[in-house]
């Protein structure tokens, strides 16, 4: 008699032989954290403490991650507990990572270029033919 997907652990759901290297890592993540834990025990509670101990860096993981790497490990944690057909019991309390936004890149305003290009032309270290981008 089969099993049901829900009793199986995440381990046991990774391919063998795979050639995404960076799929297999995040997997790799999920099973240090999530051990031999049945997929249908599984909570909320432990994803977001799967979700601090990964970007944090605690134990079991030495090195801390970005929110977006840890999306990236959530979601793959959602694809095989999808296919457990066990997501749905989750998905309504599960709250990804918040993702520091960068900052837009600023652009000098005309005065300041002015301003640099003449500080820049008092400098008798540089020939007056040097571009201002070779100095930035």
């Amino acid at each position: 008699m089969a099993r049901h997907a829900g009793h199986r652990h995440i381990s046991c759901t990774v391919p063998q032989a795979t050639n995404d290297q960076t799929y297999r890592l995040e997997v790799e993540a999920l099973v240090r954290f999530f051990g031999e834990m049945r997929l249908c025990v599984i909570t909320n509670e432990d994803i977001r403490k799967y979700q601090r101990r990964r970007s944090d860096g605690l134990p079991p993981f030495k090195h801390q991650r970005h929110p977006d790497h840890v999306n990236e490990e959530v979601g793959k944690l959602q694809k095989i507990l999808t296919q457990a057909n066990l997501w749905h019991l989750l998905a309504g309390g599960y709250e990804p990572l918040d993702t520091p936004l960068e900052e837009p890149r600023r652009v000098m305003t005309k005065r300041e270029e002015a301003h640099l290009s003449r500080s820049l032309r008092r400098d008798q270290s540089l020939p007056s033919s040097t571009p201002i981008a070779c100095c930035l």
